[in-house]
């Protein structure tokens, strides 16, 4: 589901594809399809997240990571009334409020791979390449995922995209 750009139609319909396979799947995870969806990648998932969000529903884009130039079926958009909003994402005092929600299992972020501490460097490296296909998570004093863990609740959602 990932948009390369220059996609032939052929390519064009099979990663259309593979986005409502995407778009299916959130909906049985979460029992219906997200009001919102935080847009971080940009140009190679943008299409799928204005897909994705149910009619009436938001995506904020607060990136782009993988292009800056969008271009998607915008008949998603005006016949779903959907709409789009831009955010620069926020101050310290709300990313503290964004966190509680994560802690409260009211937001489950999409990860795509977790890394100890000594990859740091390799996990940026990855992004300045864009070769992730994903939200990047960083263990510290962990050894491994789950550590530190005060409550039982759901975590992230892992993605199943180049796993």
């Amino acid at each position: 589901m990932m948009r390369k750009g220059g996609e032939t139609p052929d390519e064009e319909k099979a990663r259309f594809k593979e986005s409502r396979a995407f778009s299916k799947r959130v909906k049985e995870l979460l029992g219906d399809a997200p009001d919102i969806v935080f847009e971080h990648v940009g140009k190679a998932t943008f299409p799928t997240s204005v897909f994705t969000v149910k009619t009436f529903g938001k995506v904020v884009i607060c990136g782009a990571t993988s292009g800056y130039t969008l271009d998607f079926d915008v008949r998603y958009l005006w016949m779903r009334q959907k709409e789009i909003l831009g955010s620069h994402f926020a101050n310290a005092w709300e990313c503290n409020l964004a966190n509680a929600l994560i802690e409260e299992s009211k937001i489950r972020p999409v990860l795509w791979k977790t890394m100890p501490f000594e990859d740091v460097a390799n996990a940026h490296q990855l992004m300045h390449e864009n070769k992730h296909l994903g939200k990047i998570a960083i263990l510290v004093g962990a050894e491994g995922e789950g550590e530190g863990k005060t409550a039982e609740r759901p975590g992230a959602i892992r993605a199943e995209v180049g796993a």
